[in-house]
């Protein structure tokens, strides 16, 4: 081959990664910034896990920007979307009237009870106690979903455990993390596919039992091709039950509180290769 038509090869390369640094810069430097703000979610779960999860506090307005992204959609705009930490600030624009989201995600709100690590200590040793049960979520079909394979806690009874209770598991509130001295006076178990666990050496005492039921849901999504896909979407509810134990004796729980909100994760995904991260239902 010859020596200048490698050379146009090598300039029309470079001169597409250029444009494309290009084209992504104008829109960084043009677009308009809309801010949304997300509803709290707890980045914490039961023991240690730390994630994210994203909602939104829904007003009118952002509705209405809502309806504007769907109709840029058919006009091959670009929609951006930005995290922002506890905080709103501008972080990049889109061009051609295209929108940008900047979220207020993974705020956290204060504790108002104050870790006491001495209303603790008399758990802290193994005890004979037994607790055992089946754990399950009731969604709002009256639907039941066996808890499959998640951690089942057991906190002790305390001004500091009941606030992460009343606040985080009733309300919904995305409570700061606990406190890492609590870590040494939790037991847990996990559920088999049922939902069945069983937790052994409890020390006599009132506990909290806590743990989530997570589910999937479907649905078709048609492209602007007219190919569709199946696209999964995730949910979650927390459950906790209140027990006594004595040494030497079985408690089972056969009831939970279901009083949490349901999480509905944001987003949703599919494509050939996904498969649904949890039970599949029809319905959340």
């Amino acid at each position: 081959m010859k020596t200048w038509l490698l050379r146009i090869i090598l300039v029309l390369q470079l001169a597409g990664l250029v444009g494309l640094y290009a084209y992504h810069l104008h829109i960084e430097k043009t677009g308009k910034i809309y801010l949304i703000k997300c509803q709290p979610v707890d980045p914490r779960d039961l023991l240690s896990g730390d994630y994210i999860s994203l909602r939104y506090e829904m007003t009118s307005t952002h509705k209405l920007l809502f309806n504007q992204v769907e109709s840029l959609n058919s006009k091959n705009s670009i929609v951006a979307v930005t995290l922002g930490q506890n905080s709103w600030r501008p972080m990049q624009r889109t061009a051609r009237g295209a929108l940008l989201f900047l979220f207020l995600c993974g705020c956290t709100v204060s504790r108002e009870v104050p870790f006491n690590e001495a209303a603790f200590v008399g758990t802290s040793a193994p005890g004979t106690g037994i607790v055992t049960g089946h754990a399950y979520g009731v969604l709002n079909d009256d639907k039941a979903v066996d808890a499959d394979h998640e951690i089942v806690a057991l906190t002790p009874v305390t001004p500091y455990t009941t606030e992460n209770v009343r606040r985080r598991f009733v309300k919904g509130e995305n409570l700061q993390s606990a406190d890492p001295r609590i870590d040494k006076y939790l037991r847990s178990a996990t559920t088999d596919a049922k939902g069945y666990f069983t937790i052994r050496e409890i020390p006599p005492g009132d506990y909290y039992v806590e743990s989530k039921v997570d589910w999937t849901t479907s649905h078709q999504e048609i492209f602007d091709d007219g190919s569709e896909s199946t696209m999964y979407a995730d949910h979650d509810r927390l459950i906790f039950a209140r027990v006594s134990v004595k040494n030497n004796q079985t408690v089972r729980v056969t009831s939970w509180d279901q009083t949490s909100p349901i999480h509905n994760a944001f987003y949703a995904y599919g494509g050939t290769f996904d498969r649904p991260q949890h039970r599949l239902l029809s319905s959340p």
